[in-house]
C-alpha cells in the first residue's frame, strides 16, 4: 500500500474519531495501543465516585447496578477523561489509531460519549 494511500485512509479515519474517544468495550483491543484497561478505568471511578463499590472486580457489572444511575453523567465524564487523556498519546502514533479501528468488527464497537 502507498503511502499516499495509507494518508488518505488515516485522515478518513482520523474524520470519523474526532470527538469522543472510540472505546472498544470489554475487548481488550485497546489495552496495546496504551487506552486505560477496564481495571484502570475501575481504579479512576474508586477515586472519584463516592460510595463507588472498591471490592468489586467486575466494572461492566458494577456500572449496570440501580445506585448509579443518578451518577452515570459523572461516570461517563470520568471515563471520558481517562480514555481522551490516553488517546492522545495513542494518535501520536500515526498507523497505531488506524491498525485498531480496522482491526475490530463492528459489531464489538460501542460507542461511550459524554453526555455533558
Amino acid at each position: 500500500m502507498s503511502q499516499k494511500t495509507k494518508d488518505n485512509i488515516f485522515k478518513i479515519v482520523q474524520t470519523f474519531l474526532k470527538s469522543p474517544p472510540l472505546v472498544v468495550w470489554g475487548s481488550r483491543a485497546t489495552v496495546s495501543f496504551g487506552l486505560p484497561s477496564m481495571w484502570d478505568l475501575n481504579q479512576a471511578l474508586k477515586k472519584e465516585i463516592e460510595d463507588f463499590d472498591i471490592s468489586n472486580d467486575n466494572l461492566e457489572g458494577e456500572l449496570g447496578k440501580d445506585k448509579y444511575q443518578g451518577k452515570l453523567s459523572q461516570i461517563k465524564q470520568i471515563i471520558w477523561k481517562e480514555v481522551n487523556n490516553a488517546d492522545f498519546s495513542v494518535s501520536r502514533e500515526t498507523m497505531s489509531g488506524m491498525r485498531l479501528v480496522l482491526g475490530c468488527s463492528p459489531l464489538s464497537l460501542r460507542c461511550l460519549q459524554c453526555s455533558s
